[in-house]
């Protein structure tokens, strides 16, 4: 089945949000941050909450998905396999991290004992610097293992290095193995011990960087 990588828009939102969902199930962390209960209309808000981002960073930010043209044509959106959010911050350095907050169906002390780390460490190695940021990478589930994701970085690597910048994403355990092989490197590991929310085990969290080839 042939995969294409295309420019994503607001009609992908949904099914992004879906993707999103459907990614994370299975993540230790997942219920640690969003415990629930989430609204009815959860998806819904989360894709309105993306499209509005896109829609107010029109020159930084850029959807990319992967589509499976073999898949159902009278389901357009189920064609979407694998979608990223990457930053491009050039000319103008990046603005200070936002600080974002999480709405119903969080943890607002676990989210910020995960998330500020992260936001912390990327203001201080990266803050007022033109780089290429990854956001967001996600593949459904079913279609893992087919090169999408690889395919959605190297369109972040290839500008990265069309213009001379560093790329920079934070990675979880499972996705940190495809970044290395795109030739990121470890800057810093994150720890959060899950026992304090009434789980086992510690969540690693890596920040990673990668300088351009040119």
């Amino acid at each position: 089945m042939p995969l294409q990588l295309v420019t994503a828009g607001e009609a992908d939102a949904l099914r992004i949000a879906e993707l999103e969902r459907d990614a994370y199930a299975d993540s230790p962390i997942s219920p640690v941050l969003f415990p629930g209960p989430h609204p009815a209309n959860s998806l819904e808000l989360r894709a309105a909450q993306m499209a509005e981002f896109l829609r107010a960073n029109p020159h930084t930010v850029h959807w990319l998905k992967v589509v499976d043209t073999d898949l159902a044509h009278d389901a357009e959106s189920q064609q979407l396999v694998a979608f990223a959010q990457w930053h491009v911050y050039h000319p103008d350095p990046a603005p200070p991290v936002e600080r974002q907050t999480f709405g119903p169906g969080s943890d607002p002390e676990a989210c910020h004992d995960f998330f500020s780390p992260i936001w912390d460490t990327r203001e201080r190695v990266m803050g007022g610097k033109t780089y290429v940021y990854l956001k967001y990478l996600t593949t459904d589930p079913k279609h893992q293992r087919r090169g999408a994701g690889r395919m959605l970085m190297k369109w972040g690597i290839d500008e990265a290095d069309r213009l001379g910048l560093p790329v920079w994403l934070e990675a979880s355990p499972e996705g940190k193995k495809l970044y290395e092989s795109c030739g990121l490197k470890v800057v810093e590991t994150l720890e959060m011990d899950l026992s304090k929310y009434g789980m086992t085990g510690v969540h690693r969290t890596c920040s990673m960087r990668r300088d351009p080839s040119n």
